[in-house]
């Protein structure tokens, strides 16, 4: 059974979640503060966090800082009422692989959680640091190559640069802001539609592989890579 936690200083909102995923089969623990859900991670080692940002004690954007410091790899879900573009580009810049405004959708977060714990734990996901896969989708940084199944497919070299770059934020969201400076330079850094091209035709390219979408745009703030449905 996975194991969720949830930080929320909100009684209502811990009881509604912790309720809907015992219904579905995760195992869930709560914190209604920053201490108390930081000792439960460290105690519990859970699958994947959904943190709150207004929290008493700990503001929930330092609290993320803390916890990618410490778990890298472990999926952390922003829940919030917060819904400025700073506060959302703050969450993702520190590590945050999604971020859900309340009030939320249920099936959605449910969805998502799935998601970020699928990604996780896939054994498709980056082998080494020459080499990717995702389902049937492989990516040679030596040979300067990608394939689907046994197809060579040919990419520009821009292409196969943001293609890199998405591999490697691979279960996060990807601002456009990054991936311009990324594959760039900041001269290029407010140049959206540029990178909406290159995204379209890198999409175009891409289109026979098993995962579909491969690239998904969350309007407004950037893309996922290697969504699962």
């Amino acid at each position: 059974m996975k194991k969720i936690l949830l930080i929320d200083d909100e009684p209502q909102i811990r009881r509604y979640i912790n309720k809907t995923l015992l219904v579905v089969g995760f195992d869930v623990y709560l914190a209604p503060n920053g201490k108390e859900g930081l000792r439960l991670c460290n105690e519990d080692h859970p699958d994947l966090i959904l943190l709150d940002l207004g929290l008493p004690d700990i503001d929930g954007q330092d609290l993320l800082v803390m916890f990618k410091k410490n778990y890298p790899e472990l999926p952390i879900i922003v829940l919030s009422a917060r819904d400025q573009t700073d506060e959302i580009v703050q969450a993702i810049n520190s590590g945050a692989n999604d971020y859900i405004k309340k009030p939320f959708d249920t099936p959605e977060l449910i969805a998502r959680i799935n998601r970020h714990i699928s990604l996780s734990k896939s054994t498709e996901s980056i082998q080494n640091d020459s080499k990717f896969s995702i389902a049937n989708l492989s990516m040679s940084i030596e040979k300067h190559e990608v394939k689907i199944d046994d197809e060579v497919i040919h990419l520009s070299k821009k292409e196969f640069q943001i293609l890199h770059y998405m591999f490697q934020q691979k279960g996060k969201i990807i601002t456009q802001n990054q991936l311009l400076k990324e594959v760039w330079g900041n001269t290029f850094s407010d140049e959206v539609q540029y990178l909406r091209v290159y995204i379209g035709q890198l999409r175009k390219k891409l289109k026979n592989c098993s995962i579909q979408p491969l690239i998904t745009t969350e309007s407004g703030v950037g893309y996922y890579f290697g969504k699962v449905s």
